[in-house]
C-alpha cells in the first residue's frame, strides 16, 4: 500500500536497477533516477509514475515523503508518461531501488523478471535457448522437467498479440453480424406492419395501376431510407463511444472512409433483403381488399 496524507491506495511497486530507464527506453520528467549509491546503500527513495502526483494532489512532489508498506521513501523523480495496455498502468507505478524492494519491502531473495536487450544481428532463437539452459540450472531442472520459468520473446508476443487480434475480429465479426440480423428482423417487421396498415392504399394503387415492380420499388426505397438513417446514427454513436474510450485509455480512434462507405454498403444490403419479401407481398394484395374496407 502506498500512502500519502489523507491518500492511501494499493499501488505497483517495483524495485528496479539504475539501467532500467535504458532498458525500457523511460526517463524522469523532473528530479533524478535511481542511481548506483541508491543501490548500495539500500536508500529509501522512490520514483513515481506521471499519473501519481494528480492523485496525490500535488504539484511539488519532489522531496516529500510517501509511505510504501509502512515505510517512508523520500520522492527524488517523476516519470515521463507512457501508454499503458493490461491490468496495471504504467503511470500508476511506483520504483523503488532494487536493493531496498528485496529487503527492506518484499523480504524475498529472488527475481521476478528480467529484460534483455540484444545487439542487432543476434540468433534470437539461440539466444533464447542458452537463457533456458541457464535458468533450467540453475533452477535444478533436468530431463522433462518443465520450466517454472517464462522467456517472453518478440517472436512470441507478436504470435499472442496476433491471435488475440485474431480472436476479438472473430468475435466482433460475430457481433456485427447478429446485429445486422437483429437490424434486418425488425426492418422486416417494420414493413409487414406497413403493409398491413397501408394495405387498402396499397390495392388502391394496384387497382388504379400501380405495377408490381412500383410497389416493390416504394418498399426498397423506404427500407434503404431507414436503413441510411440508422447507418448514421450508428456511427455518430461509435464515434461518441470511441472519444470516451480513447479518454480513458491511450487508444485513439481513426476514422476510416473505407470502413465509413462499407458500413453503409451492409446496412443497405440488410435493409433491401430483410425488405425484398414484405415488398413482394405488398405487391400481390388483391385490389379487391377495397370492396372488404369499405
Amino acid at each position: 500500500e502506498v500512502s500519502y496524507k489523507d491518500f492511501a491506495e494499493k499501488l505497483r511497486v517495483e524495485g528496479v536497477f539504475p539501467n532500467y530507464t535504458i532498458a525500457n527506453n523511460w526517463y524522469p520528467k523532473i528530479g533524478r533516477f535511481i542511481n548506483e549509491n541508491d543501490l548500495k546503500s539500500m536508500t529509501k527513495v522512490c520514483v513515481l509514475g506521471a499519473d501519481i502526483p494528480e492523485r496525490l494532489n500535488t504539484k511539488n512532489i519532489i522531496g516529500e515523503k510517501i509511505k510504501i508498506a509502512g515505510e517512508t521513501f523520500e520522492v527524488i523523480g517523476v516519470l515521463e508518461s507512457k501508454p499503458s495496455f493490461g491490468h496495471f498502468r504504467r503511470d500508476e507505478r511506483v520504483i523503488i531501488p532494487f536493493t531496498t524492494a528485496q529487503r527492506r519491502v518484499f523480504n524475498k531473495d529472488y527475481i521476478d523478471a528480467v529484460k534483455l536487450l540484444f545487439r542487432e544481428g543476434t540468433d534470437m532463437k539461440m539466444a533464447e535457448n542458452k537463457i533456458r539452459e541457464i535458468l533450467r540450472k540453475r533452477h535444478n531442472l533436468f530431463g522433462i522437467a518443465p520450466d517454472d520459468f517464462r522467456i517472453i520473446t518478440p517472436d512470441l508476443a507478436i504470435s499472442v498479440f496476433t491471435k488475440t487480434m485474431r480472436t476479438i475480429n472473430v468475435f466482433l465479426l460475430a457481433i456485427a453480424l447478429i446485429s445486422l440480423i437483429i437490424s434486418g428482423v425488425i426492418i422486416m417487421n417494420l414493413m409487414y406492419a406497413n403493409i398491413e396498415e397501408k394495405a387498402p392504399i396499397i390495392a388502391l394503387r394496384i387497382a388504379l395501376g400501380a405495377s408490381s415492380k412500383k410497389i416493390i420499388e416504394h418498399y426498397l426505397i423506404m427500407s434503404l431510407f431507414i436503413a441510411i438513417i440508422s447507418g448514421i446514427a450508428g456511427w455518430i454513436l461509435s464515434l461518441f463511444l470511441m472519444e470516451i474510450i480513447s479518454f480513458f485509455t491511450p487508444l485513439k480512434p481513426i476514422f476510416s472512409w473505407w470502413i465509413f462507405l462499407l458500413s453503409f454498403l451492409f446496412a443497405s444490403f440488410t435493409g433491401i433483403s430483410f425488405t425484398l419479401i414484405p415488398a413482394i407481398r405488398a405487391s400481390q394484395i388483391d385490389p379487391a381488399i377495397l370492396l372488404k374496407s369499405l
